[in-house]
């Protein structure tokens, strides 16, 4: 089973491949690029692999990284599922509210409520 760290990682390398290049994945993120291309070796370091060749000017997957690419994205993916069907299930509040107070209140402070 995958570490928290390593599905991160994975995260991550999923926003660098979508994006096409580790400085648009860094504005998605909201991250420095340096910071989303030491994500990027991490876990290539932890893979033992390279998952993409990317220089100044451009950035392209390995076959490695494109095998990696679908897994990756199918998993995150299914996690996105999982948790909307938790926020699709959420409804609003609604009812009757019966409030107890002090006629003097409740006359004079309540209405304008």
């Amino acid at each position: 089973m995958a570490s928290p760290k390593s599905f991160r990682l994975l995260s991550y390398f999923v926003h660098i491949a979508r994006a096409g290049s580790i400085s648009g994945a860094a504005a998605g993120l909201r991250l420095s690029p340096p910071v989303v291309s030491e994500y990027l070796s991490e876990l290539e370091a932890e893979m033992g692999a390279t998952l993409a060749r990317r220089t100044t000017r451009s950035f392209t997957l390995t076959a490695l990284g494109e095998a990696v690419l679908e897994h990756a994205a199918a998993s995150l993916d299914a996690a996105d599922a999982a948790l909307e069907l938790g926020t699709s299930t959420k409804t609003s509040v609604s009812g009757v509210v019966r409030i107890t107070a002090p006629t003097e209140l409740a006359a004079n402070w309540l209405p304008p409520l």
